[in-house]
C-alpha cells in the first residue's frame, strides 16, 4: 500500500460513527476526496517551435501546458469537467531550454464550499540519466464546476 492509499485508509477509518462518508446521520452528503488523488503528471520534451528570442522555452507554451495539467488534476478531483476561472500566480524560477525534459505536477490543493478548486502545478526539469529534479515554474489556477 503506497502513502496515498494509507492516509486515504486512515481518513476512511478516522470518520468513524460518521461512516464512509464523513457525515453525521441526517446531515447532507459529502464526498471525500484525498488531494492526493487529484495528482496528474505529464513529462514533455521542449522543441525548438516553442522557443522564445533569447533561446528558451517561451513561458506561454509552458502555461498552456500547465494549465492542461490543472485541468485534468480538477477533473480528476471533482469527477465531472471544470470551467477555468482564473490564474491567480505563476513563478518562472529558471529559464527552460530546448530540448530538456520537463514534467509537470498538478494537485488540487484547495476546495471550496462552492465547488471552486484552486490547482498548484509545478515544473521541473527533469534528467532521466541521474534521476534529478530542478524546479522552473509554478501555475496557481481556478476552476469551477461546469454549469
Amino acid at each position: 500500500m503506497d502513502a496515498a492509499a494509507a492516509a486515504d485508509a486512515g481518513a476512511a477509518a478516522g470518520a468513524g460513527a460518521a461512516g464512509a462518508t464523513g457525515v453525521a446521520a441526517g446531515a447532507a452528503a459529502v464526498r471525500r476526496v484525498a488531494m492526493s488523488r487529484s495528482e496528474q503528471r505529464a513529462v514533455d520534451v521542449m522543441q525548438p517551435a516553442h522557443r522564445n528570442m533569447n533561446g528558451f522555452m517561451f513561458g506561454g507554451y509552458l502555461m498552456r501546458r500547465a494549465l492542461e495539467v490543472a485541468w485534468l488534476s480538477a477533473y480528476r478531483f471533482a469527477r465531472q469537467p471544470p470551467t477555468f476561472v482564473g490564474l491567480d500566480d505563476v513563478v518562472f524560477r529558471k529559464p527552460v531550454e530546448v530540448g530538456r525534459l520537463v514534467e509537470y505536477i498538478g494537485r488540487v490543493v484547495y476546495a471550496g464550499e462552492d465547488g471552486s478548486l484552486r490547482v498548484i502545478v509545478k515544473a521541473h526539469r527533469l534528467s532521466l540519466r541521474t534521476g534529478r529534479t530542478d524546479p522552473t515554474n509554478q501555475f496557481h489556477f481556478i476552476f469551477r464546476p461546469s454549469s
